[in-house]
């Protein structure tokens, strides 16, 4: 499982803190990963695959090598054993 931060609010208070601002532990700026996600022409954040859009509910998979981010729905459907 990951936790998203916002990058521009984060930075700041990691420089501060060195923690993690959800867990306490020990966390630099180094340890963040960027993640991709892919926007239509309503700027609005979706699956590249599936082309629907995410929301709140939106069960979403990031893929650890890329950053990359799918619904859970297409990487379930392209990944069958």
């Amino acid at each position: 499982m990951a936790i998203i931060f916002d990058l521009l609010a984060l930075v700041p208070l990691v420089q501060k803190t060195k923690t993690n601002p959800i867990t306490k532990k020990p966390f630099e700026a180094t340890d963040l990963k960027k993640v991709n996600f892919s926007f239509d022409d309503n700027n609005q954040i979706h699956c590249p695959v599936t082309l629907k859009p995410f929301n709140q509910n939106s069960k979403i998979v990031i893929i650890k090598t890329t950053g990359n981010v799918f619904s859970f729905e297409a990487f379930k459907e392209l990944n069958i054993d």
